[in-house]
């Protein structure tokens, strides 16, 4: 007994050890991307931080104060962003300042965005070492996760998305699918799962093929009863709390989903970007990734499933490790979300693949647990495992420098996407020439739209942030923003398919007002962006209610 008090306590200071190296490796791993990527934002993004912007400064979810449009898949990450910077707003009493940042209200919230990025990342690294350490122990664990997280971190596709919606509901599906099958906690999955849909509505696929797997678990299973049960504390916990959100959407907004996947649909229209197709997405992602780390995942993720099935002596079996049930709904998700956008049909950005690069990764640490498994096994199936686990090993040893590499490489530099400032100087310039507010009609609305602040009416020419833009793209209607809220300013950048300044009537409507230069203009179109302002002599034609007086109006009635 003494013997095995002390073995006790050994092993109990082993797990608290391994839990304390486990927090500071993920919080290590968290730093690293948030270091290199804390100014890496997509202008998409922005336009949830202006509806978080708009929640803190009291006019409610909006992107235009005067607007209450649905305009951003991510407005559950909207009310978290934004009540964090309510708050810190109350405590600094609005005195902060973020270098480099111009914006005059709600200044952290893409900080906050960017840490909640990060913190997705570590999750992720915790998960996958968690996910392990109850397959094949701390000391299979650790390798696998140290090697994996390192590549996870240093991924393109990854690294692009910093501050946007893409990790954060990445994570949680992971995370609701390692209740789920791991610590069988139905009812937490399922609100996870259910908060994770607040912010990417594809979420819900993910509800699905959990629930699939567990329907077919319990018909599997000995206990059919204690498996039913299981599966239905999911299904209520989930519908209740997704149902909930729903009709809040409904009542809020007049709509149970957002208006942005008809919006990158309408882009389809306009023919300026790539349409997302399966083969493409995945050349990408692969491309991104090396033929060499592509070919590993490949290895693995094909090993682990077919050591599963040599295993296995009856059905039960497929389905009796939960790794193996949570590599199943990763890889369905992945590849599920992704024949979703081919079949309906939107154009290609970087969030659309970086579900394949996470898929791809953390699906080949799962696969390696797997592997290393099976090495308990005797005969064919060991030794199969003994030569995929060689040749994995080989594969990710010849990438292991230019991993080395790239970590060095972040811990030295800044990964900076200076198109979301490269319209601060239209920002400077409206609230030097228009103090009192103004209407900018723009193709890139995010960005621009949070630095101006909730005084200037942004005006979106895609239909992401504007209501019924992209309905009307789509039924040809090109220029309904200028004929419904006539502009006091157009915004050209980008020449497309579609461009305002293009159009017939647009010279007799707009002037010149100014040519605003920056380096990441200057190097893609040999010019800066172009301001056209509305002529004194077209300022007669009916406008929207006054900008002034619509605010006042919405905060007297709020």
């Amino acid at each position: 007994m003494h013997a095995t008090g002390i073995n006790h306590m050994i092993a109990s200071i082993q797990r608290s050890l391994s839990n304390a190296i486990l927090i500071i490796f993920a919080l290590s791993i968290a730093l690293l991307y948030l270091q290199y990527n804390h100014q890496r934002f997509a202008d998409d993004s922005f336009i949830t931080f202006r509806y978080a912007q708009n929640l803190a400064e009291g006019y409610g979810l909006r992107f235009n104060p005067e607007e209450n449009h649905y305009g951003s898949t991510a407005m559950g990450m909207a009310i978290l962003l934004g009540g964090l910077s309510y708050l810190a707003d109350i405590a600094f009493h609005h005195s902060i300042l973020v270098k480099g940042q111009i914006a005059t209200h709600g200044v952290l919230i893409p900080i906050f965005a960017s840490m909640f990025s990060a913190a997705s990342i570590g999750l992720t690294t915790a998960l996958i070492f968690l996910a392990g350490r109850r397959t094949v122990g701390d000391l299979g664990a650790w390798p696998i996760t140290i090697i994996f997280s390192l590549i996870l971190v240093t991924t393109g596709y990854i690294q692009m998305v910093s501050g946007h919606e893409t990790l954060i509901y990445l994570a949680l599906l992971f995370f609701a699918a390692y209740l789920a099958f791991f610590l069988i906690r139905p009812v937490s999955a399922g609100l996870v799962l259910a908060l994770a849909t607040t912010i990417r509505p594809d979420s819900i696929l993910m509800f699905l093929i959990v629930a699939a797997l567990m329907a077919i678990h319990t018909i599997a299973a000995e206990n059919k009863r204690d498996q039913a049960l299981q599966l239905l504390k999911l299904s209520i916990a989930f519908a209740a709390a997704f149902l909930s959100w729903l009709l809040f959407c409904k009542l809020y907004f007049g709509q149970a989903l957002p208006e942005t996947m008809l919006a990158k649909q309408a882009q389809i229209i306009l023919g300026h970007w790539e349409t997302y197709r399966l083969g493409l997405v995945a050349e990408k992602a692969t491309h991104n990734l090396g033929w060499i780390l592509s070919a590993t995942q490949l290895l693995l993720i094909s090993a682990a499933f077919g050591l599963t099935i040599i295993s296995s002596k009856r059905i039960r079996d497929l389905v009796a490790m939960p790794i193996t049930l949570l590599l199943t709904a990763l890889l369905l998700f992945g590849f599920g979300q992704a024949l979703f956008y081919h079949l309906i049909g939107v154009t290609v950005w970087p969030w659309y693949i970086t579900p394949i690069a996470y898929t791809l990764i953390v699906s080949g640490a799962l696969s390696a647990f797997i592997a290393l498994h099976s090495l308990s096994n005797p005969g064919l199936i060991r030794k199969s495992a003994t030569v995929i686990l060689i040749i994995s090993a080989v594969l990710l040893s010849i990438k292991g420098p230019e991993i080395s590499s790239r970590t060095d490489w972040m811990l030295r530099t800044e990964n900076i996407n200076h198109h979301v400032f490269s319209y601060d100087g239209v920002v400077q310039y409206l609230r030097r020439e228009e103090p009192n507010g103004c209407s900018v009609a723009t193709a890139e609305p995010g960005a621009l739209g949070f630095k101006l602040g909730p005084k200037y009416r942004v005006i979106d020419e895609l239909g992401l942030s504007s209501p019924d833009v992209a309905k009307q793209i789509t039924l040809g209607n090109m220029d309904y923003p200028f004929e419904t809220w006539h502009p006091d300013y157009v915004i050209v950048s980008w020449q497309g398919k579609y461009s305002p300044d293009n159009r017939p009537w647009f010279k007799d409507k707009y002037e010149l007002a100014t040519e605003i230069p920056h380096q990441f203009w200057q190097e893609r179109l040999g010019r800066g962006v172009l301001l056209y302002k509305r002529r004194e002599s077209d300022l007669s034609q009916k406008k929207p209610e006054s900008l002034n007086t619509m605010t006042q109006s919405l905060e007297f009635n709020s």
